[in-house]
């Protein structure tokens, strides 16, 4: 299941640094 999270957090390029995949809110 992906990740939802808002654009603006720092949490998101982390995650994708940590090749989680991230699927943002926009």
């Amino acid at each position: 299941m992906p990740i939802r999270v808002p654009d603006e957090l720092p949490a998101v390029n982390f995650l994708r640094e940590e090749n989680v995949f991230v699927m943002t809110t926009s």
